[in-house]
């Protein structure tokens, strides 16, 4: 290989090197689907969280694919909870009641089947963190859901 043929490879390395091998577009689908894989995880386990989880899915879908995103507010159980939170910063307070009980359900449990007492401890140090992020959030107003309820429905 000559000099011309180091030159050129040279070139095609540093045109190579230009292209960014994840887009901000990428990489925030790669965070929504993370994210929705944690939030299906934290349905059964106690000590990860669905909610936050699935906000930051609609966050990172709404920055990379209207595709993902309207399928995440167009689901059933969780559409409408991601659309409150989005439209009026608050949490239903059934769904409170929800993740408070299933904290306390499942973290139970787990305390219960723990036999080290280091690991019962730090269990019961991420539970009440759970729980003081739950209690924490924003309830919405009952006479929302009147307002909603009363709604002319769209079809």
């Amino acid at each position: 290989m000559g000099f011309n043929g180091f030159i050129s490879m040279l070139q095609c390395r540093d045109q190579i090197m230009k292209k960014p091998v994840f887009t901000g577009k990428t990489l925030y689908l790669v965070l929504g689907f993370l994210c929705v894989a944690l939030a299906a995880l934290g349905v059964a386990l106690p000590l990860l969280p669905t909610t936050p989880f699935l906000l930051l899915a609609a966050a990172c879908f709404a920055r990379s694919s209207e595709r993902w995103y309207n399928w995440l507010l167009g689901n059933a159980t969780f559409g409408p909870m991601i659309l409150r939170w989005q439209t009026q910063r608050c949490i239903d307070p059934a769904i409170k009641r929800i993740a408070l009980g299933s904290i306390a359900l499942f973290g139970g449990v787990s305390l219960w089947l723990i036999e080290s007492t280091a690991v019962r401890l730090a269990g019961i140090g991420l539970l009440l963190l759970g729980a003081f992020v739950v209690v924490r959030l924003p309830t919405c107003p009952p006479d929302l859901f009147a307002r909603d309820a009363n709604k002319p429905s769209k079809e």
